[in-house]
């Protein structure tokens, strides 16, 4: 990158301050040195001081990132966990469901044929229980399916 898009990034000043900031004390350098070769010297020290201050700092925010990454996918495989339990929860709870519908609805079945035969039995009930003057006796039943027979027999001869 050129020195323009480096000095026109935030983000990039941003670190460049945070790395200045934790530079270790760099040496001073005075207009009045005459001897090029100290000058030199003292930029290389200072150079090589923060080369290794980045070196420091990147090996920390490589650190940082490691670690969180560590929470972030420790996080993910509980997630992943959770996920699979409710599945296994949801598909049971489909099935309780599923068999709870056939079970409600044969009591619902059972409950109509027993109010059916409840009905039933109420009729028998009643008619049982009726006056001898509506209901026929069973000689009189009788004598009317003998007198039905004979009458019947008797239509086949004529």
């Amino acid at each position: 990158r050129s020195l323009e898009e480096i000095a026109s990034s935030k983000l990039a000043m941003l670190e460049m301050s945070a790395m200045l900031s934790e530079a270790p004390e760099l040496p001073k350098l005075n207009a009045n040195d005459e001897n090029p070769r100290a000058l030199v010297e003292r930029m290389s020290e200072g150079l090589e001081q923060l080369a290794v201050a980045q070196k420091e700092r990147e090996a920390s925010l490589k650190a940082a990132f490691d670690k969180e990454f560590e929470k972030g996918a420790e996080h993910r495989d509980q997630l992943e966990k959770q996920r699979t339990q409710l599945n296994a929860t949801k598909l049971s709870l489909t099935d309780l469901e599923s068999r709870l519908t056939v079970a409600v609805q044969f009591l619902e079945d059972t409950r109509d044929q027993l109010s059916d035969r409840a009905d039933s039995l109420r009729g028998f009930l009643q008619r049982l229980g009726e006056p001898a003057s509506d209901t026929v006796s069973p000689s009189e039943a009788a004598s009317d399916k003998g007198a039905a027979r004979s009458s019947s027999w008797l239509s086949w001869l004529r």
